[in-house]
């Protein structure tokens, strides 16, 4: 299975992302979950809760990032 490296010289912050930035073609998305090629009602119905958790990570992350330089201000 192929490895992504994302190389970013700042921290991301949500208002930085746009709509372009959150959406992963269907071929980015079965290359870090290739069980999801079963296209079962099922298996894309945890496919969309498995992309839902890895949002919510991402948007607490870039949020607890904005508020640490937030306080450092």
């Amino acid at each position: 299975m192929k490895k992504a490296t994302v190389v970013r010289s700042k921290p991301l912050r949500m208002n930085m992302l746009t709509e372009k930035d959150l959406r992963l073609t269907e071929e980015e998305v079965l290359s870090v979950a290739p069980h999801f090629k079963d296209r079962t009602p099922e298996k894309m119905a945890e496919l969309i809760e498995f992309v839902y958790q890895i949002s919510l990570v991402l948007y607490r992350s870039c949020a607890n990032s904005q508020g640490s330089e937030g306080d450092k201000a």
